[in-house]
């Protein structure tokens, strides 16, 4: 009795609707000057860790920190917005660090 009636109660549920989802996605080619400014950013930001992670001991901490110095650009390197015609604010800091 229980099966049919939770057989039952699945064929009478209604589907659920929930929010529109608007999307403005865009694929730019890689030659375009803004998909050039977003793989800079990408790199001069992407850490990697160096060497096998030790195993510790329980109870014992190591602390490590990661620096990466982001080379400044020259103004024509910055004018990367709506296709090379805009000046973007790329040199925003020289270092980028993590702990």
């Amino acid at each position: 009795m229980r099966i049919l009636l939770a057989a039952t109660a699945l064929l009478l549920v209604s589907q659920a609707h929930g929010q529109v989802v608007v999307t403005a996605d865009e694929d730019l080619s890689s030659t375009r000057p803004e998909a050039w400014a977003m793989n800079y950013v990408a790199a001069s930001t992407l850490m990697t860790s160096f060497g096998a992670t030790p195993v510790l001991a329980p109870g014992k901490w190591r602390l490590g920190l990661d620096l990466g110095h982001v080379p400044r650009l020259d103004d024509e390197q910055q004018t990367v917005g709506f296709i090379g015609s805009k000046r973007e604010d790329l040199n925003k800091s020289p270092v980028f660090g993590r702990i």
